[in-house]
């Protein structure tokens, strides 16, 4: 058997380790978010655009170019 300060000892380092562990486990976590997050926002951004310039294209007077019916 361990003496009683030597098992205090092995104790406190356990909670030492463990609660580093949940530490970086978190750190990680919440930068990956931030990560995942910047890159929605980036894509979602993007499509704003495109669906922007979509629209600039479509004002304005047209001339319709001959029938445009689909007869199935």
């Amino acid at each position: 058997n361990f003496p009683r300060s030597l098992e205090l000892c092995f104790s406190s380092l356990y909670y030492f380790v463990i609660n580093n562990n949940r530490t970086v486990v978190t750190v990680v976590g919440v930068y990956s978010f931030v990560l995942s997050k910047n890159s929605v926002d980036k894509r979602r951004y993007e499509d704003m655009q495109i669906r922007d310039r979509m629209k600039k294209a479509n004002i304005g007077d047209y001339e319709s170019v001959g029938s445009r019916r689909f007869n199935a």
